[in-house]
């Protein structure tokens, strides 16, 4: 029987999948003609130098980028019921990550031509990280987003609590791959009646319908949740912004709709990276100094790409790290 942790994390990946569909991703959903995927009865599977993987939530980026093989992203999604993502599911995921980035299948006579892929890894998480994994996370160039502190993504946690109760006597994982297909359909259109089960779910999805992939100095990701569909409709190409911390957690908007966006920090993680100068002012001084005074993200609407840059006031860094630190001594001392 699938435990609830394991129905609301995989019903987790498939709404990560849908959001992250404004920011260029495509989920792949089906074996096709790609010689580097398999399927068995659990479901999809990348094949590794070493062993063939089972990942439920793949994605391919679909901005062709010069000098390097098509990325796609492999996407893990844990909702305990109160503990953090620690270092072993980090561990196997740089495990996984390390096999499929040694696979290659040659195409035809020709040993030259082999369809490869640039495969990153990011981890999503209802509970936040332990400081272990965070710290392995960065060594290894694994990409950590935590949703918990995330205010406008709360209504979806809700739902998948709800949901995962009401499917928690379900007997096996044959039934969360027909829930994964039926979520897909669902917002694809071409199952308009799915299980009763996931409205509430498939609601709360339609509330958001998408979200960003930010990058902090072109190196660390933050996930940005909007409170409505339209407010991606107001974005510019270049937009000044602001930068909140309260009792609901991180938010980004402009003066006058300071709440367009909320996500979440892995504090420690955060830090880590300010410490070692690659998010740190006195960089600045050899770099040009607006890398560290910006988020940039990709939004595609109606296949039409468009490079969104969020101008930060200059106090912004130091807020943050200001703000992680106290988060830290907070988390230490309940520890």
């Amino acid at each position: 029987m699938a435990s609830r942790h394991q129905l609301r994390g995989a019903l987790l990946e498939e709404v990560i999948l849908v959001l992250l569909c404004s920011s260029g991703y495509v989920p792949v959903a089906e074996v096709g003609q790609d010689p580097t995927l398999s399927r068995s009865g659990a479901g999809l599977q990348v094949k590794g130098r070493g062993a063939n993987h089972q990942i439920d939530a793949i994605a391919d980026f679909t901005i062709p980028q010069p000098f390097t093989n098509p990325q796609r992203l492999l996407v893990e999604a844990k909702a305990y019921d109160a503990n953090k993502v620690d270092l072993g599911v980090v561990r196997n995921v740089v495990g996984v990550l390390k096999d499929v980035n040694e696979y290659w299948r040659a195409e035809g006579r020709s040993a030259c031509r082999r369809l490869r892929y640039h495969y990153q890894s990011a981890i999503f998480s209802a509970t936040g990280f332990t400081s272990h994994a965070q710290t392995y996370a960065y060594a290894q160039d694994i990409y950590l987003l935590p949703l918990r502190r995330s205010a406008h993504f709360t209504p979806i946690l809700d739902a998948l609590n709800q949901v995962s109760d009401a499917l928690a006597e379900e007997p096996n994982s044959a039934r969360i791959g027909e829930l994964r297909r039926q979520f897909r359909a669902w917002l694809d259109g071409t199952q308009p009646h799915p299980d009763p089960l996931l409205i509430p779910l498939l609601d709360a999805c339609e509330d958001i319908r998408s979200a960003l992939l930010g990058m902090i100095a072109d190196r660390f990701p933050i996930f940005l949740v909007p409170d409505r569909p339209e407010a991606l409709e107001k974005l510019e190409s270049r937009m000044q912004m602001q930068i909140h911390f309260g009792e609901r957690g991180w938010f980004l908007g402009p003066l006058d709709y300071e709440y367009m966006f909320s996500f979440d920090l892995p504090d420690e993680l955060f830090e880590r990276y300010a410490e070692n100068g690659q998010l740190s002012r006195t960089a600045a001084a050899d770099m040009k100094e607006e890398m560290f005074q910006a988020i940039k993200a990709l939004y595609i609407r109606k296949g039409q790409l468009r490079v969104i840059t969020f101008e930060l006031d200059r106090t912004w860094l130091e807020r943050i790290r200001e703000q992680t630190r106290g988060n830290r001594e907070v988390a230490t001392n309940n520890d």
